[in-house]
């Protein structure tokens, strides 16, 4: 599957749909718990043809943050997103079939991003806390139109949230399996050679196994 082909694209974007709807069940709505490592990690590798990758990173990252709960003020880690990510990393990487590294990579890469979800959920707490209090200062029929525009604000932010950093996030996996691929390919297979063409494999071992055996348009540099 080239990198960046139309049915490529789709996939990301569903993926990333998927969990920001998954996301939402965390606190905005719902919370029915599938928005746990545990169930959303196994169900992001099953839409993509990797369960097994889903559900070994759903466990290691669920034992990570059990304890970390939303309590008062404080900002979780938003696991969803590192497990919704970690798991399209490694399933697209290795074609539905990833490797013990591979998914070494994608859980070390999401867990090293957490500040990021933590930062940007207080910003949406925050925007959100805005709107409460600019619908609760409106009076009569007023009051409740802006009631329920701040309802469905709220889930769109919360929404986006997810939706957007966990592109970010696969689009980091992209870049650092990219990096790891070239370094890999050039550094000991093609010495002195540039690559101009990667057409298989997305993210860290993934790429440089696929590297070796798919990537062949080379030019001396």
């Amino acid at each position: 599957m080239p990198i960046f082909d139309l049915h490529a694209v789709a996939v990301i974007f569903g993926v990333a749909l998927v969990g920001g709807i998954l996301g939402l069940d965390r606190t905005a709505a719902g919370q029915f718990m599938i928005s746990q490592p545990i169930v959303a990690g196994p169900l992001t590798g099953w839409l993509l043809g990797d369960t097994a990758a889903g559900l070994v990173i759903g466990a290691v990252l669920e034992l990570i943050w059990v304890l970390d709960m939303p309590v008062g003020a404080f900002v979780p880690a938003d696991s969803t997103i590192g497990a919704v990510s970690a798991t399209a990393i490694a399933a697209l990487g290795s074609a539905g079939n990833a490797t013990p590294d591979l998914i070494g990579f994608s859980i070390l890469l999401t867990t090293a991003m957490v500040p990021i979800t933590m930062k940007v959920e207080g910003a949406v707490r925050t925007y959100n806390s805005r709107l409460a209090d600019r619908a609760a200062s409106a009076a009569g029929e007023d009051a409740d139109r802006k009631l329920s525009r701040a309802h469905l604000s709220g889930l769109a932010g919360f929404f986006l949230k997810s939706f957007v950093l966990e592109l970010g996030f696969w689009a980091a996996g992209v870049v650092r399996g990219l990096r790891a691929c070239y370094v890999t390919f050039v550094g000991r297979r093609a010495p002195g050679r540039v690559c101009k063409r990667v057409s298989a494999g997305w993210a860290g071992q993934g790429v440089c196994r696929n590297a070796r055996t798919k990537l062949a348009r080379c030019v001396p540099a």
